[in-house]
């Protein structure tokens, strides 16, 4: 809300509605207000806002998805030399699309003058995959994520997404441990890291570690969604429908949109009949 209303500044109408917005989040007419209002103002802020309201409302991972990529948008009208929001905008656009591409080279612009690892972020998109679409993540990109740790073993994102790749051969297990515990201490959000702790153990067989580290994550994001899909699907993959179905209801529970949540809970019903 706060975001909304710089955008707003001291237009009395716009303050009102985001006042009335926070009162009533979930109010149909308020909410193609904001939309209309962004429409107009080429305000892509306040229609994605709008986009994911509906979204929740709807649980349409579609409106969803706009929400998001309106939000980059609206990343590059706070500033246009920003190039993350671009490398960001390209991975969500589709295969072989000209948006993706228009997005691809804006960051290519705007990093030309940036730092090593600036350059090295957009040139995760140098290589399109055999579908045609550019994306930051995958085994051909682990590589670029460790030269962007080498270079700056102190950033969080960076550290985060390079650990995320690595493989047990190449130490993962130590490098998550190590960032739990230095998230833990700097005071960082680290329920992502207990996530991929528990995948890690689960992956490499270790189910009772993979367990310990997914009721962790619950623990910690007890209202969360992906923390119960991921216990829920702990359970699947042990064959325990029972905590498995109920995981994946405090998943949708939590999150409405969630349609990985409502395929499992069906595909559990009808396993359990």
């Amino acid at each position: 809300y706060a975001l909304l209303s710089r955008f707003s500044g001291s237009n009395k109408k716009m303050n009102t509605l985001i006042e009335a917005l926070k009162e009533d989040s979930l109010n149909t007419k308020n909410i193609n207000d904001l939309d209309s209002a962004g429409i107009s103002s080429k305000t892509d802020v306040f229609s994605a806002y709008a986009y994911y309201l509906k979204g929740v409302i709807s649980k349409a991972d579609s409106t969803l998805q706009r929400s998001a990529d309106l939000f980059f948008e609206a990343a590059t009208q706070l500033d246009s030399t920003l190039f993350g929001p671009h490398v960001m905008l390209a991975q969500f656009s589709n295969a072989n699309s000209e948006n993706q591409e228009f997005h691809y080279a804006r960051a290519k612009v705007l990093a030309a003058d940036k730092n090593v690892n600036s350059k090295l972020f957009v040139s995760l998109l140098d290589e399109k995959n055999e579908k045609g679409k550019r994306q930051v993540l995958g085994a051909d990109n682990h590589i670029i994520w460790k030269k962007m740790y080498e270079n700056e073993p102190r950033g969080g994102f960076i550290r985060y997404w390079y650990t995320f790749g690595m493989t047990a051969e190449e130490g993962a297990e130590d490098a998550l441990l190590k960032m739990l515990e230095d998230f833990k201490s700097e005071g960082r959000n680290y329920g992502a890291v207990l996530n991929n702790l528990g995948y890690f153990y689960m992956k490499n067989g270790n189910m009772d570690k993979a367990k310990e580290y997914f009721e962790r994550y619950c623990q910690t994001r007890p209202d969360g969604y992906n923390s119960h899909d991921s216990m829920g699907e702990y359970y699947f993959n042990n064959k325990d429908y029972e905590n498995s179905l109920l995981h994946y209801q405090m998943a949708l529970d939590n999150y409405p949109a969630a349609s990985n949540a409502k395929t499992m809970i069906a595909e559990i019903t009808a396993l359990m009949k």
